[in-house]
């Protein structure tokens, strides 16, 4: 599967408010917001609770986590395609760089994983507050589909994805297997009409 793929198909699993609007927009930038918030709290708990180690059990929660940005940062772009030609420019980007041998890593002077990973998360959430400022630009001052704002909020969604490929490629999950475990998941979810509560344990 490739991620455009996975676009497509996870935007019939979407139900939220202001679809298809700058309102819907909103919601999804938020989400990722708080979607990587919920990686960086597994990252806490590795550090407090098991000395910088990556167990079993963490492991699988930070595959889900993800598995949560990845929906998030998904329909930011299906949100960008009704507003924009923006879509199909970074998305076909993104399946060239990351299913075609990606191979980004992070830099060989952070020896320790951990430090790696946490590096990582902090690129992303820089890059999450540039698309939440953006977005606050946009929401206030309005635009059009040659915006700049719009511009950057693509380009800084595709960064995150990428940055969360190889925060996953690190402890060696492979991010099809996330993006299937997604979709499975949220057709699930709407197969037994539970989309649109909240909690894991739907």
């Amino acid at each position: 599967m490739n991620f455009k793929e996975y676009i497509e198909r996870a935007e019939s699993t979407a139900v939220y408010p202001g679809q298809s609007t700058f309102k819907g927009l909103g919601y999804v930038v938020s989400g990722l917001a708080g979607e990587v918030g919920e990686v960086f709290e597994v990252l806490k708990k590795i550090i407090r609770d098991s000395a910088g180690v990556i167990t079993v059990n963490t492991k699988q929660r930070l595959f889900e986590e993800c598995s949560d940005c990845f929906w998030y940062t998904s329909q930011i772009f299906n949100e960008l395609k009704s507003k924009s030609n923006l879509f199909d420019i970074n998305v076909n980007k993104l399946q060239e760089e990351c299913f075609k041998g990606f191979t980004g890593t992070t830099s060989s002077l952070l020896e320790d994983k951990l430090t790696q990973q946490r590096s990582i998360l902090i690129k992303v959430h820089s890059l999450v507050s540039n698309i939440l400022d953006d977005y606050s630009f946009v929401e206030l001052n309005g635009c059009n589909e040659e915006d700049d704002n719009l511009q950057n909020i693509s380009e800084n969604t595709s960064k995150v994805l990428l940055s969360l490929f190889v925060f996953l490629k690190n402890i060696e999950i492979n991010v099809e297997d996330v993006l299937k475990y997604n979709l499975d998941k949220l057709a699930s979810r709407k197969e037994r009409n539970v989309l649109s509560g909240s909690g894991s344990n739907r």
